[in-house]
């Protein structure tokens, strides 16, 4: 009462302390609190606090706080301060018409009404005071859940759902306003609408716990969950509803998410990551919850055989749920049982695939990879779901994973294979050009040990179209047309190469003619080619001594025309003995 004699007086009022709303919370005791954290690597410590209310009642204080913190402004509080929280009423008004600028006195004094009428829970006339603000142009979503959750303090629900749906995705309210909704659509019995809301309150609660790492994981699983949910027959809506509502619509809401993930098997090779929404969507969860934590506890006192027994006998009990299996791999995997618990881990993650869920399915499949980097079936359905997701690095990655491990099991028929899917998904990655040049050289390894040599040159055909700068590519294409006996075609090949590399000016031409007469000092077609670019470069001398040794390797393969016609070329440059030659030529007739 007083505090609103002051507002309508014009007068400012002190922020209110939030103790002035106190709602009995309740306390964890350090060593509780400590156990709690410690126990589960994905929460954030931050987030997890050391008291909790329901968090109905919860987002009704901190919305009447955050309301007053609009209102109630010190001397000494700067509108910079509040413009970082929520912008404050002014900033609200900023821009707007002058005529809606007015309404700011009005609504000041509604709110100021309204948060002492809810103070003394006279919630007929705050409703009717946060009404009149909202008439006049307040949206903020702290209005609409004090709104929605005053009128199903008065069993007005119908009222209460259009409001609430406006803030059902809200950070700060989701959780309290999908409570609500949930709660209104179980007591109409519509279950399918009942079952959705609880279970996005669930999510939100889970996810203002864990670490910014799995949040986004999380959210999809439980994206898919109600995807699911809106595709079934609804059968065991109630009992899942009673499930979630036990968990979150208490005080105890934070430590029932957190003692309830504990019991969600971490394998040894990391984390799954997986709602908690698995365990309640059991038909008697809390037998499921219970029976996991003996599980877990056996585990860790190395008794492992009675572990494995109690999961066994609790998969009797709830033969869906999927995350028992992989507990029971992991004790598997603690047994020794490698390839038992390798199986099983591939079991449950084409049941995951089956059911939609890719990215889980991916994660199992992770693990066995990486308990047998060998399992080539596991790495072959990764390369699937990879190429699902059109994740193409890591797919590209996953299919040279594939060809090295045939090609160690010397199986380069397979590797062979593998690689060249490889080419074809390096196109959509980055630095594809330098990737497929070095799969290419790998392919056409594999087909040079196998002796298909034509084979290797259509690869080093390919790879001079995605690089023609690589000489080393264009002497290979030489050499492997001479070994194939194709004279003609090799020195044609040459003859293209040297063209190439004068136009592009990408070469040194005459280093690499030296180069190649150096590795076949026996190929007259190469030194008279290097012989004509001695006298481009007017090096006369040194295009002699070439044609030289050409005449000498015509008359040994006894091509006496070719060694005459090299002469006459001799000649026609004017070398100093030039009656030698003449003489040369006269004996050769």
């Amino acid at each position: 009462i007083n505090a609103f004699r002051t507002i309508s007086s014009n007068k400012t009022l002190n922020r209110p302390d939030p103790d002035d709303f106190e709602l009995s919370a309740l306390e964890f005791s350090d060593e509780t609190r400590k156990q709690i954290i410690s126990s589960a690597s994905e929460f954030d410590a931050e987030k997890v606090n050391i008291e909790s209310h329901y968090p109905t009642i919860e987002a009704k204080q901190n919305a009447i706080v955050e309301l007053a913190n609009m209102m109630f402004e010190s001397a000494e509080d700067t509108s910079e301060v509040n413009e970082k929280k929520s912008g404050g009423l002014r900033s609200f008004f900023r821009g707007k018409e002058k005529s809606e600028s007015k309404n700011l006195a009005k609504i000041t004094k509604n709110i100021s009404s309204a948060i002492d009428f809810l103070s003394r829970d006279l919630f007929d006339d705050a409703i009717k005071d946060l009404s009149a603000a909202v008439d006049l142009g307040l949206t903020y979503p702290a209005v609409n859940y004090l709104l929605g959750f005053l009128y199903t303090e008065i069993d007005d629900l119908d009222r209460a759902h259009p409001i609430l749906m406006r803030i059902v995705d809200n950070e700060n309210y989701a959780i309290a306003a999908n409570i609500l909704i949930a709660q209104h659509f179980y007591s109409k019995e519509i279950y399918d609408e009942s079952i959705v809301h609880a279970l996005n309150a669930l999510k939100y609660a889970e996810l203002s716990l864990v670490k910014e790492t799995v949040s986004s994981i999380l959210n999809d699983h439980y994206d898919y969950l109600i995807e699911q949910v809106k595709e079934n027959d609804g059968e065991q809506f109630p009992q899942f509803y009673e499930n979630i509502m036990a968990t979150i619509d208490s005080p105890d809401w934070r430590q029932n998410i957190i003692q309830a993930k504990e019991q969600i098997p971490i394998a040894d090779t990391g984390s799954l990551v997986m709602p908690i929404a698995e365990i309640l969507q059991q038909t008697g969860s809390n037998l499921v919850i219970e029976s996991m934590a003996k599980i877990n506890e056996y585990s860790k006192k190395g008794f492992l055989d009675t572990a494995l027994e109690e999961a066994y006998s609790l998969l009797n009990k709830a033969p869906s749920y999927l995350p028992l299996q992989v507990k029971i791999a992991d004790l598997l995997i603690d047994h020794k049982r490698i390839e038992d618990a390798l199986e099983k881990f591939g079991l449950i993650s084409q049941a995951y695939y089956s059911r939609g869920e890719i990215v889980r399915a991916k994660d199992l499949l992770l693990q066995v990879v990486e308990i047998s980097p060998l399992h080539l079936d596991a790495r072959k359905r990764l390369k699937e779901i990879y190429r699902e997701l059109k994740d193409f690095e890591k797919l590209l990655a996953e299919l040279l994973n594939i060809a090295e491990i045939y090609y160690k099991l010397a199986n380069l028929n397979s590797a062979k294979e593998s690689y060249q899917e490889a080419v074809e998904v390096a196109d959509n990655v980055i630095d594809s050009i330098r990737i497929k040049k070095k799969i290419l050289h790998t392919i056409a390894d594999i087909d040079i040990q196998k002796l298909r040599w034509v084979e290797a040159l259509e690869t080093y055909k390919t790879m001079r179209e995605i690089d023609p700068d690589d000489l080393a590519n264009w002497k290979s294409i030489i050499n492997l047309n001479m070994k194939l006996g194709k004279t003609e075609t090799s020195e044609k090949e040459l003859d293209e190469c040297i063209q190439y590399l004068v136009s592009s000016g990408k070469g040194n031409v005459l280093q690499f003619l030296l180069d190649f007469v150096e590795e076949h000092p026996r190929l007259a077609h190469a030194r008279k080619k290097l012989s004509n670019h001695y006298l481009k470069i007017e090096m006369k001398d040194e295009a002699i001594a070439e044609m030289d040794k050409v005449v000498e390797m015509y008359l040994e393969q006894g091509k006496i025309e070719d060694a005459k016609q090299t002469i006459r070329s001799i000649l026609s440059v004017g070398p100093a003995e030039e009656a030698k030659y003449q003489d040369r030529l006269k004996e050769l007739g």
